[in-house]
Order: C-alpha cells, then sequence, then structure tokens
C-alpha cells in the first residue's frame, strides 16, 4: 500500500496530494474500519464503521486510547510486538480480538501503517481493519466440531476406519487398541489396505488386490451383515460385522467410512446354537421326509382314482381317505411350523399383494365347510385398504384361516362367524389394519384365556375330544402375528362367543394391475334407480378405488348414450334386458338377489357392510378374465415333444408321477433310482427337464445336480422334488443349481405350472415373445421405491440406459475374445443396478451370465445382445415420450 508523507515541492503538489488522500480516505471509509492515532496511541480520528462495530460514539472515542477496545485475555507480547514494528516504521499486519462496549468479541484484521512529516519523522499512527468476526466464529466453530468429532470418534468402542481416494487418511484409538500399532504411519509402513489384515475364509470378506474392491460387496448390500476374521494384538482370531458407508464431504470429496463391531462371542455362541439346531434340523428334514413321501402316494392316487368311475360308496371311501390325509399332513405341517417359530426360523417374504383378493380368497375356502353347518358365514373388508400391499401372503392367510377355522369348529349350528379388516391408521405410504375374526360360539373362561396361546393347549381338556386339534393354531398364528410386529389379542364371553384381533402396518406399493388400470377405456355407468341406498354405495365405492363414473336415468333414450366402451350397472332386470339390446352381455351388470338370467351378467350381494368388497373383486375378476381371454394359451407350449428324467428312489412316487405325465402324449420319461443312476443318465443322454429328489440313496439330489452342472453342455432344468419344509431349503437347491422345486405331496397345478415354466418353446413361440416395457410405470415404481423426483427418477433412467449402452459394446468384444473375467464384472455390474430400476428381465439374465460362468455352461450371447439393444430404444423411446 502507499505511504503518505508530506515532502513536498510546492503548495499545489502538497493541495493536490492532499486532495487525493482525501478522495481515498472516502473510498474505503464505507468500507473498512479506520482510524488515527498520535504517537501516543490516543484515538484522533474514527469513522463511522468504527463506531457500528464497537458501539462506542466518536465523541466517546476521540483522545480515548486504544486500549478502550482492547480484549483483556488477549496476550500483552501482541501490543507489544506491535509497538516494536511501528515505532521502527514499518506496517504491523495481523488479526486482533477486540471488546465492543456491550461486552462482546469481535475480530478485525488490522494493517497499520506510520504516517511520516517531511522529515521523515512518524507523527501519526494510520489503522485500516476488516471485519473478520463472521469467519473467525466459523472457523472456531469448524475446529470445535472437530475436536468433539475427534473425541467421539477416539471413544467408539468400534474400531473405525475412514478411507480417502481409497487411502486410509483417520483410524480411531479403538484401531491401536485392536491391532497394536503405535500410530497410522507405523500401519501404512507395512499395509496399503485394512483388508491386509483380512483372515481368508469361508463366509468371511476376502482380501482384494485393489484396495476398493473389499468392500464394494457392503456398497452394494447394505443391509446383509459382512463379517471379516482378523487377529487382533494378543494374536487371537476375532469375528467383526463389517460397515461401510460413502459420505461426499464439501460436494467433490468421496470418504468412504468402515466400522467394525468385535461380535466374536456373539458369532461363536451363535455357531454353537446353529449347531444344536442343525441336529433338530436334520431330524425334522428326515421326519417331514418319511411321513409325506408315503402321504404323496396316497394323496396323488386318491385324486387320480376320484377322477375314474366310482360308485357312491367307492366316491365317499376316497374322500375320507383324501380328508383323513389333508388332516393328517396340517398336523404335521402344525409341528413343522411349531418347531420353525420356536428356533426363530420364520422368516416373512415381502412381496406385492392385493388385499381385496387375498383376504377373499382365504374367506372362501373355508365357506363350504361353514355352509355344512349351517353358519352364517360373513366377511367385510375395509374398502378403504390399499388395493396393494406388501407382506408375506402365505403367513397372512394361514393367521386367517387358524383363527376362521377355530371359530367355524366352535361355533354351534345356525351360529354366525364374522371376518373384519378396518383401516385405524394411515398416510400416503403406510396403513394400519385391524383383523377380527368374531363368533357366537362356545366362548372361553376368563380364567384360560391366557392358557389358550401356549402349545398344545385348549380352553378345556374334553375340548380336543369334542372338537379335534392339536392345540397348536393358536400358539402359531399368535406368534406369526408377533414376526408381523403385531399382538393376537382375544375377548371372549362364555357361552355367548370370541373375538380374536390384530392390528398390521402394511406398506403401499405400485402395481398395474389394480381395478382403476384395468377399466381404463371403459365408460363406467349407473342407472339410476329408486334404491337410493344402493346407489349411494355404489358411488362411494368406485369413489374409495378413485374410479370415475357417471348417472343415466332409466327413462334416457339408451341408443343414444351409451357407447360401445359403456360399462352398466343397473338394480333393474328390466333395464338390463332392455340395455342387453344394444350392449354385449358382458358390459351389463345386474345387482339382484334373483340372479338367474342367462343373458346377463349379475352380482348376487346381499347388501350389507361386504358390499363393497365384493362388489370389487367382482369387477377385478371380471375385468381380468377379460383381459386374459386375449391371451395366448400357455398349453401350445407343447406342440413339441419333451424327453424328461425323474430320479426317485420310492416306487409309489415313480408310479405317482408316471401317472400324472401320461396325461401328456407329448411327453416321454424315464426313471432313475438313485442321484449316482441320475448323474449318469442325464451325462450319458439327451433331456430337455430332470425332476430331482432331494433325498435318495447313494448320493442326494443336491450332489447329484451339482455334477450334472459340472458336466452338461447345455443347461437343463432341475426341479427339485422335495418333502423338506425347512428354512433355507429354496435357496440351498437354487445355489446347486435347481432351477425350481416342488414340495410333496406333489400337486397337479404345480406340476403344471414347472412344465409351462421350463419346457423349450419351439421357434414359432420365440418370435411371439416381445421384449415391452411400461415406461410410465416403470418411472412411477422408480419414484415410489427409491422415494426420488419425476426429474431424479428420469436422470437415473438416463444414466442406466447409458450404461446399458456402454455395456453393450463391451459385451460383445468381451463375447468375441473369450474375456470371462470382463463378462463377469460386466453381468454383475448390471445385475444390481437394473433390479433396483425393477427392471428384473434384465437382472435375471445376468445373474443367469453370472452362474453359467461359474459352472461353465454355454452362453447364448447373440440373444443376450438382442435383449440388450431391444431395452435401450425401450428406455430411449420412453425417455422421449415423457419429456
Amino acid at each position: 500500500m502507499k505511504q503518505f508523507n508530506y515532502n513536498y515541492t510546492s503548495k499545489k503538489e502538497f493541495q493536490d496530494e492532499k486532495f487525493n488522500f482525501s478522495k481515498f480516505l472516502e473510498a474505503i471509509n464505507s468500507i473498512v474500519i479506520i482510524s488515527k492515532a498520535d504517537l501516543k496511541g490516543y484515538i484522533t480520528y474514527a469513522n463511522e464503521e468504527f463506531e457500528k462495530i464497537s458501539g462506542y460514539k466518536k465523541e466517546e472515542l476521540l483522545g480515548k486510547s486504544h486500549n478502550i477496545i482492547r480484549n483483556p485475555d488477549t496476550d500483552a507480547q501482541v501490543f507489544k510486538d506491535l509497538w516494536d514494528t511501528i515505532k521502527k516504521g514499518n506496517i504491523w499486519n495481523g488479526e486482533l480480538s477486540n471488546r465492543a462496549k456491550d461486552g462482546s468479541i469481535y475480530y478485525i484484521k488490522t494493517h497499520i501503517f506510520p504516517m511520516f512529516d517531511q522529515k521523515h519523522n512518524i507523527v501519526e499512527y494510520l489503522a485500516i481493519r476488516e471485519n473478520i468476526t463472521d469467519i473467525i466464529k466459523s472457523k472456531k466453530a469448524y475446529e470445535n466440531q472437530l475436536k468433539f468429532s475427534n473425541m467421539l470418534l477416539d471413544n467408539e468402542e468400534n474400531v473405525v476406519v475412514v478411507a480417502k481416494n481409497n487411502q486410509i487418511s483417520k483410524v480411531n484409538d479403538t484401531f491401536y487398541r485392536a491391532f497394536g500399532y503405535e500410530d497410522l504411519q507405523s500401519f501404512q509402513s507395512w499395509h496399503e489396505c485394512i483388508c491386509d489384515l483380512f483372515i481368508e475364509k469361508e463366509g468371511y470378506l476376502k482380501k482384494e488386490k485393489l484396495p476398493k474392491m473389499w468392500y464394494d460387496v457392503i456398497l452394494k448390500e447394505p443391509y446383509k451383515i459382512h463379517l471379516a476374521l482378523m487377529m487382533n494384538t494378543n494374536n487371537n482370531e476375532r469375528i467383526y460385522s463389517v460397515k461401510s458407508r460413502q459420505v461426499v464431504y464439501d460436494d467433490e470429496t468421496t470418504y468412504v467410512i468402515h466400522t467394525f463391531n468385535d461380535i466374536t462371542e456373539l458369532e461363536r455362541a451363535k455357531q454353537k446354537a446353529q449347531q444344536a439346531e442343525a441336529a433338530q434340523a436334520m431330524f425334522l428334514a428326515n421326519m417331514s421326509h418319511e411321513i409325506r413321501t408315503p402321504m404323496n402316494g396316497i394323496l396323488g392316487f386318491a385324486e387320480l382314482l376320484q377322477n375314474t368311475e366310482l360308485s357312491d360308496t367307492q366316491k365317499k371311501y376316497v374322500d375320507i381317505i383324501n380328508s383323513s390325509t389333508h388332516t393328517l399332513l396340517n398336523i404335521i405341517n402344525d409341528i413343522l411350523d411349531s418347531s420353525k417359530i420356536a428356533n426363530n426360523k420364520i422368516e416373512l417374504e415381502n412381496i406385492k399383494i392385493n388385499p381385496f383378493v387375498e383376504f377373499d380368497t382365504t374367506f372362501e375356502l373355508l365357506k363350504s365347510i361353514a355352509e355344512q353347518k349351517s353358519l352364517i358365514y360373513i366377511e367385510q373388508l375395509d374398502v378403504k385398504m390399499f388395493e396393494c400391499i406388501q407382506s408375506d401372503s402365505t403367513r397372512l392367510r394361514q393367521i386367517i384361516t387358524n383363527l376362521l377355522s377355530n371359530a367355524i369348529k366352535f361355533t354351534p349350528k345356525n351360529g354366525q362367524v364374522l371376518f373384519q379388516t378396518e383401516v385405524i391408521k394411515e398416510n400416503n405410504s403406510f396403513q394400519t389394519v385391524r383383523f377380527r375374526v368374531s363368533d357366537t360360539g362356545i366362548g372361553i373362561p376368563q380364567e384360560k384365556l391366557e392358557k389358550i396361546f401356549k402349545p398344545f393347549s385348549q380352553a378345556d381338556d374334553s375340548t380336543t375330544r369334542k372338537f379335534g386339534g392339536t392345540g397348536l393354531g393358536l400358539s402359531i398364528s399368535a406368534n406369526l402375528v408377533k414376526v408381523f410386529g403385531g399382538e393376537l389379542q382375544v375377548k371372549s364371553i362364555e357361552g355367548e362367543g370370541t373375538t380374536f384381533f390384530f392390528d398390521l402396518e402394511f406398506k403401499k406399493c405400485n402395481r398395474s394391475t389394480i381395478l382403476k388400470d384395468l377399466l381404463i377405456g371403459y365408460e363406467i355407468i349407473i342407472v339410476e334407480d329408486d334404491k337410493k341406498l344402493v346407489t349411494n354405495t355404489l358411488e362411494s365405492t368406485f369413489e374409495s378405488f378413485h374410479i370415475q363414473y357417471k348417472h343415466i336415468s332409466k327413462e334416457d333414450d339408451f341408443a343414444k348414450l351409451l357407447k360401445n366402451n359403456s360399462i352398466i350397472f343397473t338394480l333393474d332386470i328390466r333395464t338390463g334386458m332392455k340395455i342387453r339390446k344394444i350392449l354385449p352381455r358382458e358390459q351389463i351388470i345386474c345387482i339382484t338377489d334373483k340372479c338367474n338370467y342367462e343373458h346377463l351378467d349379475c352380482i348376487d350381494l346381499t347388501f350389507d357392510e361386504s358390499f363393497g368388497s365384493h362388489l370389487y373383486n367382482f369387477l377385478l375378476s371380471k375385468m381380468q378374465n377379460h383381459t386374459l381371454m386375449h391371451k395366448e394359451d400357455t398349453d401350445l407350449i407343447f406342440v413339441q415333444n419333451l424327453k424328461v428324467l425323474i430320479a426317485e428312489d420310492y416306487d409309489i412316487n415313480r408310479m405317482l408321477m408316471e401317472s400324472l405325465l401320461d396325461k401328456y402324449p407329448n411327453i416321454s420319461y424315464e426313471f432313475a433310482h438313485d442321484g449316482e443312476k441320475a448323474v449318469e443318465k442325464a451325462t450319458a443322454s439327451s433331456y430337455d427337464m430332470i425332476f430331482m429328489d432331494v433325498n435318495m440313496p447313494k448320493m442326494n439330489g443336491v450332489d447329484a445336480t451339482k455334477i450334472i452342472r459340472l458336466k452338461e453342455k447345455k443347461h437343463i432344468p432341475i426341479i427339485a422334488l422335495t418333502a423338506n419344509a425347512l428354512k433355507g431349503d429354496k435357496e440351498r437347491f437354487l445355489d446347486a443349481g435347481m432351477d425350481d422345486y416342488i414340495a410333496k405331496p406333489i400337486e397337479v397345478k404345480e406340476l403344471q405350472r414347472v412344465l409351462v415354466k421350463y419346457a423349450p418353446r419351439d421357434e414359432r413361440q420365440k418370435e411371439k415373445q416381445e421384449i415391452t416395457l411400461d415406461f410410465k410405470n416403470l418411472l412411477n415404481t422408480i419414484k415410489s421405491r427409491l422415494e426420488l423426483d419425476d426429474a431424479i427418477a428420469k436422470k437415473l433412467i438416463s444414466a442406466f440406459m447409458q450404461s446399458l449402452k456402454d455395456s453393450e459394446k463391451e459385451f460383445e468384444e468381451a463375447f468375441k475374445n473369450g474375456d470371462k473375467e470382463t463378462i463377469l464384472n460386466l453381468a454383475h455390474k448390471l445385475k444390481g443396478s437394473s433390479l433396483t430400476l425393477t427392471l428384473d428381465e434384465i437382472g435375471q439374465t445376468m445373474k443367469k451370465i453370472e452362474k453359467d460362468i461359474q459352472n461353465s455352461v454355454k452362453i447364448e450371447y447373440n440373444d443376450i445382445l438382442q435383449m440388450i439393444k431391444k431395452y435401450i430404444a425401450l428406455l430411449e423411446k420412453g425417455l422421449t415420450n415423457v419429456k
């Protein structure tokens, strides 16, 4: 900065310099804090900014020492150095903390300039200051926060490792205590990566050549438990649960924070418990297999026998065999379920279900039993329930069935059983639904209410003799409700009846087959009627499911008002018959209790609280069936011959499979009586499909499958036949290379399902299998699942599409060069991202590529490239259309 002096050659020069100096002061006066002081430090000038920041008026400052604003906490040496500097004629620069009139502290960046006369003597001092209070306070806050964070980090019991650009930048004190290093430098002199400390063992994280690679699996599956085996400072093996998380700081720097939680004692206790459970599980598996195997034959042949010509007496005997065997099977299932619950082996599925369809179907299953006892059997489903929820349909059905079955069992003839659902709490994403099953049965004494939820217990010992049952149903139901996060409760009055109820929370999901979507393109019309109550209920039901509708009068000219896409609701059969001359039968719905007209579709419904849900299910079934009429018949799959191998050691089951497959004239089959023979036949001959019993002599089905997969030249669908009912069986079969499984006793529908799913299609049908994509539904699903807005979801899809384009070129090059490692890496990358975006076909294809490469199975690469190209085109088209 320019130093001013008074060494002038003329008066004009002096005046000019004085004018320039005044202009300079004026320019900076409104920006910075300016003051002047005499040689003793007394203030001779202070600008307005000085007044503002100090809180003193000008008259309070002039003539006073600068000590008036001095912070007493400032070290005196600072001011000594300051005066030593300026007295020598030098400029002093520095940061000071001052105290304002009100006692508050402020911070300034200060420059003090000595001012000279014409003899170069110091005559006064000029101080120019900049307010940096906010900067200093932010800095102090940051330092305090950093100090606090380090304190928390070092007092964390878990080992914490922070990495930046794949290099460890910080660890906490627990790290040094656990592994014996004095500081980070001593660790890094020996190791590049924390993964160097890993002990490689099955089921634990592995060392990787690249530092980033070891934690990729954790970032991709953050909710899975990842374990690392490491040696501590005492040379003892310790087991750590590892979590990794990426954090972006300052919008540009990415840190990865790894947390290692020592769970050695917990894991060892778990391993001991698992060993004990394994023995019990093996017993359950063997017991299940030994009992279910002959039962499979009994049920199978009883079903076949039912389809033959029988006398009334013979039919009665077969029905008794069927009923008794199913009863025995239910008892076995109850015992197995009870055991699995006791050992915490119940895991809930999380799939999309329509509660109206699911609950109504469950209710209807027991309707015939209720009718046999002449019971009033009522269902009332709350129309406010979401049409699509995420839950475990099998376990929900099991709870409801148990409670309804109990209610029917313990309710005398002409009594009543009621099943209700009621939405008691909701927001846009979740609903809490209360389930009630009430009856007018024998009731339960108050002193027995707690006992009924215990295994093998009934309210009274005579109950078992009179009504039957194991006493497991309520125990299983109560425990299953607990697994769902609820509590099964009961209210009962002896001799009057019982109500069981529980509350469960469900997450809303998006599904394209909700009723509103199926009705798109149709015009819903209600013909007005005198029965206003029914009409109002129709309206409220439609409104509950967001279905648009309009009214017409019975006196209107239908020919002019109705369109080809109209669906008519009327309460009058005569009106329905009149409209029948204009519209086809399936578009006219009559609501009447006299539903005996062949020319009209009728809803034979009782007008009560169940009307809304029954109307919904009627419409949903009607519209789905109407849609399905236009789909191809899946039985066309059998236009070519199939050659099937059946590996089964039990002769009755072989006879049953023979009888079931004989229904299909184009299926030829052979048998293998044990696992070794199955391997021999599968590798010596060509089959389109293999049914593999899991438990066989010499070699079990799982081991046989693994060997077949290693030796096969072309992938053969292998379907497990199993009587086991244990947790992890499905995963174990699929991991061994099996494609699917059928539980024993074998059901005809299940057999048909796997035949349709896995039988090879002919070339004509392959041509018909076009890839389609509902882009709007995809976009909405991604937004809902990942909680993103529209713009971000589109960017995500666009980024995935670009990744798909890049991968297409890399795949093609890797296929040509036979580069299996690149193919495996590309498949792994696309699998995770595509499944996240619900593009399941791509995800499953990539998953199959991984498995086929690992099993050295030949892959049809041209089909894969064609699929990728089609999806790129569909995504591009979708993004263009929604802009």
